[in-house]
């Protein structure tokens, strides 16, 4: 009678064990909501349009060059590394200044990136904020904005 509940308990561990390892190895992840998105890493101290930018993950980058034009305008170009320009969708590209609405530019796609101009009112920008969707993920980039030069 001993021996019977030292083989049963040893049987339900066995069976536990086959259970949990047959979890090894499947795919547990999530998929992501609507509102979820990838942020890109933005190289530390970078700063438009002083410098190119550079907004990174494991496998793909985004580069960012800002340059002031006439009339206080601004244009933006970005490049993708790691992507081709077919494999992205709704790309956004916006300024941020708190406590001002973001406001969208319109974005040219071009043989293998976009360009972006702004042709409003000269402000303190504080940041671009760009967004896209690769493989139904969308991903977000935040650059700081040097302001335009004082007129």
């Amino acid at each position: 009678m001993k021996w019977d509940r030292v083989w049963i308990f040893f049987v339900i561990i066995a069976i536990g064990l086959a259970l949990s390892w047959g979890r090894v190895g499947q795919n547990t992840r999530e998929d992501m909501g609507e509102d979820d998105f990838l942020l890109l890493r933005t190289e530390p101290g970078c700063v438009l349009p002083r410098d190119t930018c550079a907004a990174y993950l494991s496998d793909v980058a985004l580069v960012a060059k800002a340059e002031m034009l006439p009339d206080a305008r601004i244009g933006l170009y970005f490049k993708a590394v790691g992507l081709a320009p077919g494999e992205v969708e709704g790309f956004a590209v916006e300024l941020l200044h708190e406590p001002e609405p973001p406001v969208t530019l319109a974005v040219l796609q071009r043989a293998s990136d976009w360009q972006a101009i702004y042709a409003g009112k000269p402000l303190d920008w504080a940041s671009v904020r760009v967004s896209f969707r690769h493989e139904g993920i969308r991903h977000v980039a935040d650059y700081r904005l040097e302001p335009p030069p004082a007129q």
